[in-house]
């Protein structure tokens, strides 16, 4: 759409399949494996910063977002597409709503691919994560006024714009949410 693209992420094997992805649908993106909380670029050299499912598994968001808005251009802006994947290992209520959406998803022969993983392991290593004990994205929200971003918007539930069906009925108490921001 004649957009530059920038794509980074700090395994190979996620900008392999990147690349995979990009190359079978024709499009350039220029592709870079870093750190996202510290980027090899200068400051102010970005009009947007899209990301999906990421956020949630970061050591340290608030230092992120605070190189993400070093790295936007002013009246850039910060896209976040996530949801609170790990709530449910801190909140019992949660825990039981997860277990009732397997349970009807699984009634309407709706297959996890998560199923293939090791639960117990990923559970173990998801509960360690920072933001898996937040309530998001009201967390988001208040982490990036507190960086300085001028503008901050929020969608709560946005599972019937990005997931199918099937996803829907899988995830219902993990909806996905979009939070977003303006620089300056």
């Amino acid at each position: 759409m004649g957009h530059q693209v920038t794509a980074i992420d700090c395994t190979e094997n996620m900008l392999q399949e990147a690349r995979h992805n990009t190359e079978r649908i024709g499009v350039k993106v220029d592709f870079y494996k870093m750190d996202s909380h510290e980027l090899d670029f200068p400051d102010e050299s970005f009009d947007l910063i899209l990301c999906r499912n990421l956020t949630w598994t970061l050591r340290a968001p608030m230092d992120a977002y605070k190189e993400w808005h070093r790295v936007l251009k002013s009246k850039g802006r910060l896209l976040i597409f996530d949801a609170n994947w790990a709530l449910r290992l801190h909140d019992p209520e949660m825990q039981k709503q997860y277990e009732e959406d397997k349970k009807r998803a699984a009634e309407l022969g709706i297959v996890d691919a998560h199923d293939k993983a090791d639960m117990k392991e990923s559970d173990a290593i998801a509960k360690q994560l920072f933001l898996s004990s937040k309530r998001r994205p009201q967390w988001d929200a208040a982490a990036l006024i507190d960086c300085g971003y001028a503008k901050v918007f929020v969608e709560t539930n946005i599972s019937h714009r990005v997931h199918s069906e099937e996803d829907r009925i899988l995830f219902r108490s993990t909806p996905m949410f979009m939070v977003g921001a303006e620089k300056k």
